[in-house]
């Protein structure tokens, strides 16, 4: 009931089952489709090569996609993931013990 928003040049909206959402003068878009719980991230050709984080480098090279924020690459998700953690919250630390699949009785979406 809070869509849509709009914050400058970034905006929100709902269609259904599915949230978009369009931010830096809509060159990067996120769609999360909330009855089969995935999201698609798209960003813009302009951007291309521009980006750094757990989305990679959308430079079409994969070696360097997990590239930590001093710039080193790691192989290691969970180092990943726990380099771009901004909470500083513990509870949010990523580790293979605390990784427990989803646990659901929906039959796999159709997009899978």
């Amino acid at each position: 009931d809070t869509l849509p928003i709009e914050a400058g040049d970034n905006n929100c909206v709902r269609d259904d089952i599915h949230v978009t959402c369009y931010f830096n003068k809509k060159s990067v878009r996120i769609v999360v489709d909330l009855e089969n719980f995935f999201a698609t991230i798209a960003m813009s050709a302009w951007d291309q090569g521009k980006s750094q984080g757990l989305l990679g480098s959308n430079d079409g090279e994969s070696y360097n996609d997990w590239r930590l924020p001093n710039g080193k690459i790691t192989k290691d998700i969970y180092q990943l993931a726990n380099a771009y953690e901004m909470t500083g919250n513990k509870k949010c630390k990523a580790s293979p013990e605390k990784f427990t699949p989803p646990a659901c009785n929906k039959k796999p979406s159709p997009m899978c």
